[in-house]
């Protein structure tokens, strides 16, 4: 009786002795089973140098591709059968490469070797227990390292489930694996979690290092979820998600997560406790996020069949109904700026001030869209009022984060108020409409007069220097009359004065053509001669259009930055334009001074 008591202590006592075999050895093997399942249990599969070159393929680096050179010397290999490992050691610098599993397969406490540029059609399983790295490193003679278990340009096709067993006596607060899914094709279900339970399907639950990097998912509309826990790391890059799909990340503290260059679905959920630790690329994120905490409020809704003026299609998971639902119920919409908040803070906290304008427009451009429905589902004057400000914000200058925006809108105003009163005379131009008129008029009379161009033009100021004449005349007549000082003064005055028409007089007469009356011309001279008059003519127009333009310019400048000079320069219509110009000016750039006093303190 005690010798049969003592029997199953002394079986547990023993050591399990792991049989050997080459990578060639296993082929083998599994090529010469008979039944549709491969079963194989506690054995080591090691590297032979001899028979297992096509199995020795290992890039040193994470993301190195295998060559075209490379892989056309690898010779493929179609398994047909189930496989099952059972307590299989696999050395860990070798690779499954240019394998087809046309069947399921399962490594049970068994670390599976890397995998690159094989498919898998049905589901891998890899079920792993943390005491499992005990007997793994007493048959090496080595400490605990860390595995890693990769699949690198894969096609899967079937569920993928990896799973990670503590044991409760296990006081190691990490996990000693890591996954690494680099370049693959994933059209299936992923459940990576620290337990047994596989309740939930599209899951990845780590307590491990996980790295997606380029991969392409396309999972059937359904939703892959990322549970981050405690100390747990995982990098996703360049990664690019089928429309239809839904991505959700969840976590608590001390995670860390790393999100850069990928293209996620329009769906992607985000219920995290940020820290600093945290890169995340915001552009991967921008208009898809969806806060979860206001998703329970739409399918609370949808259970209750209080959703109104929703038509869901008799879908409790469609997403974009949610979108319109989240904006008409005001708890959903609270919870949708705490998410939005968050991210807020984060890059605000981290120093990313580009990410952080980004998040805070997508929040303005949502509470615009809130504010939106929420006119017309009470149409007063206040909510529209409320409406139309944030809708002017986002125009002017993106709530506030690009000042320089509002310059340039300014520029717009100025511009089109300027176009305006171009075409309405105004007190500072003294010619007004009749300045075309007064050029058609001069080169008329100078044309038909046997006099120099420039004596039409002195003919035309002879108003003005007449007042000049007059003065001089003055000065002369009271030389002897009045202290020598005022004479002196007075007549460099007069020659100051008269300079400037003096000068056009001279430019005038050098570049005088006709030298005569248009009718006394020879038939010989009039044309090359009328194509000088014509440029002249010409040229005189388009100064006088550039000093109205730039009239209109300065009236409409001096109008929008409100400084007046006691009164408006324009009459008509145009004047209680210049009033709105006004008005908009004062607000516009009272929003602009804010929003770069804004800039400058964050």
């Amino acid at each position: 009786m005690i010798f049969a008591l003592l029997i199953p202590m002394l079986g547990s006592a023993q050591e399990v002795n792991f049989k050997t075999y080459s990578y060639t050895e296993l082929f083998e093997l599994i090529e010469a089973e008979q039944d549709s399942i491969f079963e194989l249990s506690d054995a080591a599969i090691v590297l032979d140098s001899v028979t297992d070159s096509r199995f020795v393929y290992s890039p040193k680096d994470y993301f190195e591709p295998i060559s075209d050179s490379i892989l056309n010397t690898i010779e493929s290999i179609e398994i047909n059968k189930a496989l099952y490992f059972k307590n299989v050691q696999f050395q860990n610098d070798a690779s499954f490469t240019k394998i087809k599993f046309k069947k399921g397969v399962e490594f049970d406490n068994s670390i599976p070797p890397w995998f690159f540029h094989s498919s898998l059609d049905h589901r891998l399983k890899v079920i792993l227990q943390e005491d499992l790295r005990k007997d793994y490193y007493s048959m090496h003679g080595n400490e605990l390292p860390f595995f890693e278990i990769r699949f690198q340009h894969c096609e899967f096709k079937g569920s993928l489930f990896f799973s990670i067993i503590r044991s409760p006596s296990d006081n190691i607060t990490y996990s000693p694996y890591g996954f690494r899914f680099i370049a693959n094709i994933i059209n299936t279900s992923m459940i990576i979690e620290n337990s047994n339970n596989w309740a939930s399907l599209f899951v990845i639950r780590n307590i491990l290092p996980v790295t997606f990097y380029d991969n392409t998912f396309d999972v059937n509309g359904r939703t892959v979820r990322l549970f981050l826990k405690e100390d747990d790391f995982i990098f996703i890059d360049g990664n690019a998600m089928a429309e239809g799909d839904y991505l959700e990340f969840v976590g608590i503290d001390n995670s860390n997560l790393n999100i850069e260059n990928n293209v996620f679905p329009k769906h992607v959920q985000m219920n995290l406790n940020f820290k600093n630790e945290f890169s995340i690329e915001w552009d991967d994120l921008a208009y898809k996020l969806i806060s979860p905490k206001a998703l329970v409020e739409f399918e609370t809704a949808v259970d209750n069949g209080t959703l109104k003026g929703i038509d869901l299609d008799g879908s409790m998971a469609d997403k974009d109904k949610f979108k319109e639902f989240h904006l008409k119920h005001d708890k959903a919409f609270e919870k949708t700026q705490i998410m939005f908040t968050s991210f807020v803070n984060h890059y605000k906290e981290i120093g990313d001030k580009l990410s952080y304008n980004k998040v805070y427009v997508e929040l303005k451009d949502l509470e615009t869209a809130y504010f939106k429905e929420q006119y017309n589902i009470n149409p007063t004057f206040e909510t529209f009022f409320t409406y139309k400000v944030n809708q002017f914000l986002k125009v002017f200058s993106a709530y506030g984060t690009r000042p320089a925006k509002a310059v340039v809108f300014s520029l717009y105003v100025i511009l089109f108020f300027a176009l305006i009163y171009l075409f309405f005379p105004n007190s500072w131009d003294k010619h007004g409409k009749n300045r075309l008129i007064d050029r058609y008029s001069f080169f008329m009379k100078y044309m038909n007069k046997d006099a120099g161009i420039h004596e039409v033009y002195l003919d035309d100021q002879k108003e003005e220097l007449l007042q000049y004449k007059e003065f001089k005349t003055m000065v002369e007549s009271s030389a002897k009359k009045v202290p020598k000082f005022f004479v002196t003064t007075a007549l460099p005055l007069y020659k100051w004065a008269i300079s400037g028409t003096n000068l056009t007089a001279s430019f005038l007469k050098r570049i005088d053509i006709m030298k005569g009356r248009w009718e006394e011309l020879p038939p010989s001279k009039r044309i090359w001669k009328s194509i000088l008059l014509v440029g002249a003519f010409i040229i005189a127009i388009a100064y006088d259009l550039i000093i109205k333009i730039l009239n209109a310019l300065m009236l409409s400048i001096n109008t929008f930055t409100t400084l007046g000079f006691g009164e408006i320069p324009i009459k008509g219509l145009p004047r209680y334009l210049a009033i709105i110009q006004g008005f908009i000016g004062w607000f516009m750039l009272t929003i602009f001074s804010v929003s770069l006093i804004s800039q400058l303190l964050n």
